[in-house]
């Protein structure tokens, strides 16, 4: 017992130890030394709102402002599309840095898009089209929505290759049931999910769960952003998982989400985000599709920093280490 107590005091102390480091970098400005290297970051978002529920993928509308006003003094934010340009003909991205938004949903446009217009700063967002057509959750919100607001206090599905009873008790049980039963559906092809899903609404929520209005951006909107800085990507026309379908679902998917935008803005779309977007979540061909359709570059959830070597069609997305560090009072 003395030896696992002596471990943790002095596993507390090298963390203290790192994290003082960092805070001391960050006060003179260290970060900007990663400048140095010809790397660029690429930033993903999702929604943007006041307070966070804990099971949408959303980030504070505060915390936000500050990321973008550090983004603002200290990196050249560019583009999506010029970025990836950039990377395709072996020009600097230095001091680089570009900012996506996934699914279109309309916070991006009452929250996210006044703080950036004040800054100046571009942005791309990846529309779901079906879901701004339709104004409907995406289906990943909904099965989120469903164990966040279920007065259930357990679950029992024959899933995984057998029956799993689910503690659905508090919040952070229903997190966790949400987490798995995520896990599991993102392995079933669209129409399988699809039947899952219906299953779930009926058991949680009951068939008549009023539907959440004004989520999703309007195309008024989407075109009202596409004139003053803001681009679209394609994201898809359902937010399938892309492995789990066939090789003609996959064309569709990727071009109609495409063609619809170009449609309704006016403006060509050059970029693409996978959904999910590990490579997990998409067939090896995806990638040389994407080249065949035209568009200039796309992005994964795959963290870390891009240079001339990433393949330009696999991006990877994560925020700068110094992001955790604006708003502990340094």
């Amino acid at each position: 017992m003395h030896r696992l107590n002596l471990f943790i005091w002095r596993s507390s102390r090298v963390s203290s130890l790192k994290t003082g480091l960092k805070r001391l970098a960050f006060r003179w400005r260290g970060y900007r030394l990663e400048h140095l290297r010809n790397r660029c970051r690429i930033l993903a978002y999702h929604m943007i709102t006041p307070s966070l529920n804990g099971f949408y993928p959303q980030t504070q509308t505060d915390v936000f402002r500050r990321e973008m006003e550090h983004l603002a003094a200290n990196y050249r934010v560019l583009p999506l599309e010029e970025l990836g340009r950039r990377l395709r003909e072996g020009r600097s991205v230095r001091g680089c840095i570009a900012i996506t938004f996934d699914d279109g949903f309309r916070d991006n446009y009452t929250n996210a898009y006044p703080v950036l217009k004040a800054l100046g700063l571009p942005a791309t967002i990846f529309l779901i089209t079906e879901c701004v057509d339709t104004g409907r959750l995406p289906w990943f919100i909904g099965l989120r929505r469903l164990f966040m607001e279920t007065t259930h206090e357990s679950l029992d599905l024959e899933m995984e290759g057998g029956r799993v009873s689910l503690n659905l008790k508090d919040s952070f049980h229903r997190k966790q049931a949400s987490d798995r039963v995520m896990a599991w559906v993102q392995q079933m092809p669209d129409e399988k999910r699809k039947n899952i899903l219906e299953e779930l609404h009926e058991r949680l929520g009951g068939a008549l769960m009023d539907p959440l209005e004004n989520i999703m951006l309007t195309w008024d909107q989407v075109r009202e952003m596409s004139n003053n800085g803001i681009r679209f990507g394609a994201h898809t026309v359902s937010h399938p998982v892309l492995r789990a379908t066939g090789a003609a679902k996959l064309l569709e998917e990727i071009s109609r989400s495409r063609d619809r935008i170009w449609q309704e803005t006016g403006l060509p779309v050059s970029t693409f985000a996978y959904p999910f977007g590990r490579r997990s979540h998409y067939p090896r061909e995806t990638p040389a599709l994407l080249e065949k359709l035209g568009f200039v570059c796309a992005v994964t959830t795959e963290p870390g920093t891009n240079d001339f070597h990433t393949p330009i069609y696999e991006l990877k997305r994560s925020p700068p280490w110094e992001f955790s560090l604006l708003s502990d009072g340094t």
